[in-house]
């Protein structure tokens, strides 16, 4: 009976092949959005804003007709079998998917790899392969850290052959991906003194360290201030398309539509407008809340602290490397924009003392300073220089320490100084008494710690573990921490601030 079947199930499977093949049409971008992305000049294009906008579909369209080398990357692996779905489905006959080998080629040569990186040192096994494309599918859910290195190797040997970056995703929903807002802020970030138009060409470099946008991919000359090293800087050009789903006839019959109204916000209005300016999303396990901490940014003021002396001073310290040392300085409740220096710029305890001093001037205010590992030798320095510096072990034991309402305990000095800082924040138990400094660093900073409750005690999550989803170590909210620490308790500051 399988004998008989046999034949008629194989005649069965080629004429549904070849139907297939019959319907199959190259690819050409759908009108709009994906047609101006196709068409534009710029190196770097993010693309998408909204859900359904045909995100990855022009990602595999491009890379299936006008690129002979890609990846296309997804942050987990799961991930990767949309990919490798639309491969097929726009590939149709032309090309072969080897899926156990995350590649395909088409019958005209053009390569295209499948890549992820769940973690941040997944980015290294893409160390050094050479892409003349290189698309990020949902850009927001990589550390920019990530997409920063594989995209450094975007390059080609052919002289006829254009190089491409694409992003594409929807509004970040966790402060672990504001980072494309500045990436793209030009397009994306609200009160931009100088807002660009959907497609519209902009250039940018680093340039001493930070993002410059220019008008013109001019050539210019410069001199790094950190280096001495005189070179000529080649701008590199940006652009925003936003799409959505008008913009992808696929989703006409409005089915996808219906399930994203029925979404809560702020994820409805996120995925349906593609909405950058509205909030995020907390974890449950957030420390401190984002909407506290955009309150205590929204009460600064520059020099508002002028009217009151150095109550303290917080310092994390990152001796060469790729992490930065970081100071803060308090004054009541206001807190001083951090300065931030290179880790080349603080190699030696000796260094970072004085660099600090400075900062302090004859103010005998405490210096609260991480001693563990790199900090102990700056710490000694910085005491020789006469500085009130006091060391703080982050890893030492919570024993006896509980929050403003005397219910939690803590596993560490480090769980209790974050939460410390979680109840001057607290708009119930601080009263809005706190300004933290503009930026994103802090927000994003002080926003990503997490907690757990392990035999009965709070305890935050390895600063490993921050670093791994910022794609950087949370310096910033280190030192904010620590400038806010006191041994006595929050409620030991909220006396102070009272008398005054």
């Amino acid at each position: 009976m399988i004998r008989e079947l046999a034949p008629s199930l194989h005649r069965w499977i080629e004429d549904a092949d070849e139907q297939e093949h019959q319907d199959w049409t190259a690819w050409k971008p759908f009108p709009g959005p994906q047609t101006y992305a196709t068409a534009s000049l710029a190196d770097e294009i993010f693309y998408g804003g909204a859900a359904g906008g045909g995100k990855t579909g022009l990602l595999v369209g491009l890379a299936l007709t006008q690129h002979r080398r890609s990846t296309i990357f997804r942050r987990t692996f799961p991930e990767l079998d949309e990919i490798v779905e639309q491969i097929q489905a726009i590939g149709g006959p032309t090309v072969r998917v080897a899926e156990n080998k995350g590649r395909a080629v088409t019958d005209d040569g053009r390569k295209i790899k499948l890549g992820y990186m769940l973690h941040e040192k997944d980015k290294e096994k893409y160390r050094g392969r050479p892409n003349d494309f290189i698309g990020i599918d949902e850009a927001p859910t990589f550390s920019q850290s990530q997409v920063e290195f594989v995209t450094g190797w975007n390059r080609t040997t052919f002289r006829d052959q254009r190089l491409r970056i694409i992003l594409t995703g929807n509004p970040p929903t966790t402060q672990e991906g504001l980072w494309i807002i500045d990436a793209f802020a030009p397009w994306l970030l609200e009160g931009y003194r100088d807002p660009a138009a959907p497609g519209e060409l902009r250039w940018y470099s680093m340039v001493d360290g930070e993002l410059k946008w220019f008008k013109t991919g001019e050539p210019f000359e410069h001199r790094d201030k950190y280096t001495g090293r005189q070179e000529t800087i080649i701008p590199k050009s940006r652009t925003f398309f936003p799409a959505g789903l008008k913009d992808n006839p696929l989703f006409a019959d409005g089915r996808y539509q219906a399930t994203i109204q029925g979404k809560p916000e702020p994820l409805r209005s996120q995925m349906l407008y593609g909405d950058f300016s509205i909030g995020l999303m907390d974890d449950a396990w957030q420390v401190i809340p984002t909407a506290w901490i955009r309150a205590a940014q929204a009460r600064w003021v520059a020099n508002g602290g002028d009217d009151e002396p150095i109550c303290a001073a917080g310092v994390d310290t990152a001796y060469g490397g790729s992490d930065r040392s970081v100071f803060v300085q308090r004054r009541g409740g206001w807190f001083s924009e951090p300065t931030i220096w290179k880790g080349a710029e603080t190699d030696s305890g000796e260094k970072v003392a004085d660099l600090i001093a400075p900062k302090m001037g004859s103010s005998r205010a405490p210096v609260n300073m991480d001693i563990i590992g790199y900090g102990a030798a700056a710490f000694e320095f910085s005491r020789k220089k006469g500085l009130n510096v006091i060391g703080i072990n982050f890893g030492a034991s919570g024993s006896g320490m509980t929050d403003k309402r005397q219910v939690l305990s803590f596993m560490n000095v480090r769980a209790y100084a974050y939460w410390q800082l979680r109840d001057a924040l607290d708009p119930d138990v601080g009263g809005g008494m706190i300004a933290l400094p503009p930026g994103r660093d802090v927000l994003v900073e002080l926003a990503s710690a997490r907690y757990e409750v392990v035999g009965g005690k709070l305890k935050l999550e390895p600063k490993e573990d921050i670093a791994e989803r910022l794609g950087r170590s949370p310096d910033v909210a280190d030192a904010i921490v620590l400038a806010n620490y006191m041994p006595g308790g929050v409620g030991f500051f909220f006396k102070v601030l009272e008398t005054r």
